[in-house]
């Protein structure tokens, strides 16, 4: 986990919080956005230990969908995550076709 940024590593995080460990456990960039800006419980992790406060804090005012999409990209390149193809589904009242990721 040393070789990964601070946004990284709390996606990353989040993704082993939030259970998705499996192709059943499976989430969106949106429900992994909704983790990370509803819970502190992140930090309270060991791989996370080195992530101070106010650091954090920063990270879920700035997060976005974009940033998100991109780490997880990267993470899928280094082979930590699986995704998978695009399905489509409802947002705010608008289709989209999401990809859902898992830990590998």
């Amino acid at each position: 986990m040393k070789e990964l940024s601070t946004k990284a590593t709390v996606i990353f995080t989040a993704l082993s919080l939030i259970k998705a460990t499996n192709e059943e456990g499976k989430v969106t960039s949106y429900q992994i956005e909704d983790f990370i800006v509803g819970t502190e419980e992140i930090l309270e992790q060991e791989a996370c230990s080195h992530i101070e406060q106010d650091v954090y804090d920063n990270i879920t005012l700035e997060i976005n969908i974009k940033s998100i999409n991109t780490i997880l990209a990267s993470l899928v390149r280094r082979g930590l995550v699986i995704k998978t193809e695009p399905t489509s589904v409802t947002v705010d009242g608008v289709t989209r076709s999401l990809r859902k990721y898992y830990l590998k």
